[in-house]
C-alpha cells in the first residue's frame, strides 16, 4: 500500500537572493525496513510586490498616515495611537507647513530609513537591498519625500524591504507609493 503525506515548512530567512538546500527524507517500518533518501534545492528569497497600492496621507492631513511593519496593510493615525513604526511628520510651525517640511519618522529604536535615489527600485532583489543597507548611513528619519524617492527601511538590523514614492496629491494630501518587502 501507499500512504501520502504533505509537509510544509516555512524556509527561514535567506540574506541572500538563493541557498542551496538538502531535504533527507527517512521511513522506518514496523518490522525494522528503513529506507531513505535526499533531495537537494535552490530556494529563492523572493521579495513580496505591492505595486502601486500603498497610500498615506500627509501628516497635515487628517486621514491615516502611518503604519506598522508587521502589517502595512493596516494604516493608522499617528493622533489614534503611539504603536506605529512608521508615520509622517512636520516639523515647523502649522501655519507655516509646506511639503519641504514633511517626512517618515520612527519613535521604535529597531526601524531605520535610508534614502538611495539612485538604486533601482525595479530589478530590486534581497541581497541588492542588504548590501546597500549595511553599507549605507541610516536614520531615524527621512524629510522631504517626494515622487521618485526610493527608500529602503530596516527593522532590527536587517532590511526589511524598499518603498518608491509614485505621487503625490495636493488636493488630497495623499502619498502613493510601490513597495517589496522582504521575508523577515
Amino acid at each position: 500500500s501507499s500512504y501520502l503525506i504533505d509537509f510544509n515548512s516555512e524556509v527561514p530567512y535567506i540574506q541572500d537572493d538563493s541557498a542551496n538546500c538538502k531535504i533527507k527524507i527517512c521511513v522506518e517500518g514496523i518490522k525494522g525496513f528503513s529506507s531513505s533518501i535526499n533531495y537537494s534545492l535552490k530556494v529563492h528569497g523572493a521579495l513580496k510586490d505591492n505595486s502601486g497600492g500603498f497610500r498615506l496621507y500627509s501628516a497635515k492631513s487628517s486621514g491615516k498616515n502611518g503604519f506598522n511593519l508587521s502589517d502595512p496593510s493596516v494604516k493608522c493615525s499617528k493622533a489614534d495611537t503611539d504603536s506605529l513604526d512608521v508615520y509622517f511628520y512636520y516639523d515647523c510651525p502649522e501655519e507655516e507647513w509646506t511639503r519641504n517640511c514633511e517626512g517618515w519618522k520612527t519613535d521604535s529604536k529597531d526601524v531605520n530609513f535610508l534614502r538611495i535615489n539612485t538604486y533601482d527600485y525595479s530589478t530590486a532583489t534581497v541581497h541588492s537591498l542588504q548590501t546597500i543597507y549595511e553599507s549605507s548611513t541610516k536614520s531615524l528619519i527621512v524629510e522631504e519625500i517626494k515622487a521618485g524617492d526610493v527608500i529602503i527601511v530596516g527593522y532590527k538590523n536587517r532590511v526589511w524591504g524598499v518603498f518608491c514614492c509614485l505621487a503625490y496629491d495636493d488636493g488630497a494630501q495623499l502619498y502613493t507609493f510601490s513597495y517589496k518587502q522582504t521575508n523577515i
